[in-house]
């Protein structure tokens, strides 16, 4: 339901299909949302939060994924695992909490559990919806409120000063990482990309531990993984 109110908006402001190519930081934003804009999130963000809420009605009134699928928090060190499987295991790594870009005034933390089973996974896929519209709600304030039009020129070419570099972010997943080393000019010596999807699926064997085969798509589900970034 989210989905389907949500994706019809994203071309207003993109032209095109919804693509994370649209907003890279280098290129940063062309123009200005058009008129109405911000106003017409406000409907879409109402049926996520009452998407969210039912959700959790339902995943609470029964014991589905209690006890389903454990990985707790050494399992999670151990396979390097991040994001909600990490934080339903009772381990925050969640790197916005660290303050890059605008999250220092935007972020809202979900809480962690501790069973580390699928059914707290997904009460923390649930919470994460909740806190999500809360951060776009405080964004759309801040754009609000800030004054003139968006404009900014930006250089499509950008020079890494020479060495190594390394940074992270939170993705939906968990923690998406980049090591590039550069020699100075405008192109990388090496890249390399480290994402929370490989992690996940290389603890899909311990998860699936005492799983019965009807149950084998619920501990994916309660997983995630994205099979673009899978093969980094």
């Amino acid at each position: 339901m989210g989905r389907g109110r949500r994706a019809p908006h994203a071309p207003s402001r993109l032209g095109g299909q919804p693509d994370p190519s649209h907003a890279r930081p280098r290129r940063g934003l062309a123009s200005d949302v058009p008129d109405g804009w911000l106003d017409a999130l406000d409907p879409i963000l109402d049926d996520v939060a009452r998407l969210a809420a039912e959700l959790s009605v339902t995943l609470e009134a029964g014991d589905r994924f209690r006890g389903l699928a454990v990985l707790d928090r050494d399992a999670c060190l151990g396979f390097g695992l991040s994001g909600p499987v990490a934080r339903a295991a009772g381990l925050d790594l969640d790197r916005r909490a660290l303050g890059y870009c605008d999250y220092p005034r935007l972020f809202r933390p979900v809480q962690p559990r501790t069973a580390g089973d699928a059914h707290a996974r997904f009460q923390v896929l649930i919470d994460e919806l909740g806190c999500s519209v809360d951060m776009i709600r405080a964004a759309a304030s801040l754009a609000e409120a800030q004054p003139g039009e968006v404009s900014t020129r930006l250089s499509r070419r950008l020079k890494v000063p020479e060495g190594e570099h390394r940074t992270e972010i939170e993705a939906p997943w968990g923690i998406a990482g980049c090591l590039m080393v550069s020699r100075g000019g405008q192109t990388p010596w090496r890249v390399a990309l480290r994402t929370p999807s490989s992690s996940n699926l290389s603890a899909l064997g311990t998860a699936l531990l005492g799983a019965r085969e009807d149950q084998v798509a619920d501990v994916v589900a309660s997983l995630g993984y994205t099979v673009g970034d899978a093969d980094k």
